[in-house]
């Protein structure tokens, strides 16, 4: 479903490929309608962030962000192919290969490593096409995607993949789980600052009821619990201790090692759900230390959905209301600025 049109200076086309475990991943590639060079189109893998969005980063009916199929169209008109997929497990991409013995719903048993797995497939795919050039690929990683960026460049290098260049869009600087803890503390204190309805009951209602981050990986290192995959919270809501698990091992100082080309990092000086004052340049040196070359920008106004907001600021009991709405919006023109100089100068 799309609430605008695909713009005429693209081509898009439907692929699918298999991933290293024999999944069989659903996507579209995505050209410029431009003469192809000689050596072919460069190449970016628009790799998702955390959930069970399509390929074009929408979560139907309600969440309609166009989030990737957006970027992908954005890559087309400077010149530059991408591909982008559902997950395995969602969407087009949710049949099991023959022999599948994990979890019923299949989404959870998909973890951190599966996820990697899957970008270097769509990576191999693309630069086995005639009409790419295998020397010239790129990753844009939203979210998750960019806190296990460093992972990303371990498989592909693995694979004999070189990558050219990377983009972390609202995800450096700290680990998943510490994102998630910051936003729940956001949580607790709206709510205590809240109405009464939110001090009184919404909020002692909320403690008693959620499993928290803390709560998960006692969960995660429980030996009863070593061999499965998932977790059932008030004999209830599943939660995938497999993807957790995966988090937990992060880490960001000896992954990011890693990456060994040029890198831009983008934050959203209005993004509740990544800090985006971890993204500096002292941070990216930190972290980067094999790293060629550097960009780091912080686009004041951008949410975590690369949206420009006019909002003063928000409250986690409002952001979604308002994100929905917004999502209706063009990415944020400053972030295409500062992608398209980027890519240029490659």
């Amino acid at each position: 479903m799309r609430i605008y049109k695909t713009p005429e200076n693209v081509r898009e086309e439907e692929v699918s490929f298999n991933s290293a475990d024999g999944w069989t991943l659903k996507g579209t590639l995505c050209y410029p309608i431009t003469p192809k060079p000689e050596s072919g189109f460069p190449i970016i893998a628009i790799a998702q962030g955390t959930g069970r969005s399509d390929r074009d980063g929408n979560k139907l009916p309600k969440f309609v962000s166009e989030i990737y199929s957006r970027q992908a169209h954005f890559f087309a008109s400077i010149g530059v192919a991408s591909i982008r997929w559902d997950k395995r497990a969602t969407n087009a991409s949710n049949v099991a290969p023959p022999g599948y013995s994990g979890e019923k719903d299949l989404w959870m048993s998909v973890g951190v490593e599966e996820l990697i797995w899957d970008i270097v497939a769509a990576i191999k795919y693309s630069i086995s096409l005639p009409s790419i050039d295998s020397a010239s690929v790129l990753i844009s990683g939203h979210s998750e995607s960019s806190i296990f960026m460093g992972k990303i460049y371990e498989a592909s290098q693995k694979a004999d993949i070189p990558i050219k260049a990377s983009i972390m869009l609202c995800g450096f600087g700290e680990n998943g789980l510490s994102a998630i803890k910051k936003q729940e503390a956001k949580e607790v204190h709206d709510l205590e600052s809240g109405t009464l309805l939110d001090h009184y009951f919404k909020l002692p209602l909320m403690k008693a009821v959620n499993l928290w981050v803390d709560d998960v990986k006692e969960l995660c290192e429980d030996p009863k619990l070593a061999h499965k995959d998932t977790h059932k919270h008030l004999g209830l809501i599943p939660i995938s201790l497999k993807w957790f698990r995966g988090h937990f091992n992060i880490d960001l100082v000896e992954d990011y090692k890693f990456v060994n080309s040029p890198a831009l990092i983008i934050g959203g000086g209005k993004d509740i759900q990544i800090d985006s004052s971890l993204c500096t340049e002292e941070n990216a040196k930190k972290f980067l230390v094999n790293c060629p070359h550097v960009e780091v920008a912080v686009i004041p106004n951008m949410t975590h959905m690369l949206r420009d907001s006019d909002h003063a600021e928000f409250s986690s009991k409002t952001y979604m209301k308002v994100m929905l709405e917004e999502m209706k919006k063009p990415l944020s023109p400053e972030l295409l600025r500062v992608i398209s100089e980027f890519v240029q100068s490659l």
